[in-house]
């Protein structure tokens, strides 16, 4: 079933192949840093229009009356009739820095946190699959000499198992570039 572990690769190309499919790789990271560098010197761009149609209507009414020494005289009557009709069209484009942000943004909180999580959960993947690793070597050193705790058929079918994990983690390059004709 066996032949030897020429064809197998290493627990590091396990786990590199791993990470970069999962898409673990620190340089995600990295990339993110420049990017957050750059951004402070970007402005917030804002734009708006308004439109406003206002119409007023101003009534006014005087009247005169004089009295004098040649009599009281009423009038002329003033009226005033005032319409005005505003329509206005106001178009706003703005565009604002925050110098604060040069010396730290607040995103790099938020990338911080982040890095913590890609890191935590790249050490489980690295602990999950050197235990499937370790394993599967393990079981196919006993099952190469004769060894194996439980029968020989259930344990070919535990390397069976153990392989295919490790095949699905990488995405099929185990058993396509590695295993050689393998089980």
């Amino acid at each position: 079933m066996f032949k030897d572990f020429r064809h197998e690769p290493t627990l590091t190309e396990v786990l590199n192949q791993v990470i970069k499919n999962e898409k673990l790789a620190m340089t995600q990271v990295d990339s993110w840093h420049k990017k957050m560098k750059q951004a402070p010197w970007l402005p917030t761009f804002s734009a708006g229009y308004d439109r406003s149609v206002r119409k007023q209507n101003d009534v006014t009414f005087s009247d005169n009356i004089s009295v004098s020494t040649s009599g009281v005289v009423v009038g002329p009557e003033d009226s005033n009739f005032d319409e005005s009709v505003y329509n206005g069209h106001v178009f706003r484009v703005r565009a604002t820095w925050d110098l604060s942000h040069l010396v730290f943004h607040d995103s790099l909180l938020s990338a911080s946190s982040q890095s913590r999580e890609l890191t935590k959960l790249r050490l489980q993947v690295v602990d999950h699959v050197s235990k499937l690793y370790a394993e599967r070597k393990e079981l196919v050193l006993q099952y190469l000499k004769n060894n194996t705790k439980e029968p020989r058929a259930q344990a070919g079918q535990k390397i069976e198992i153990l392989t295919g994990k490790l095949n699905y983690l990488t995405d099929g390059v185990y058993e396509k570039r590695w295993m050689g004709g393998g089980l």
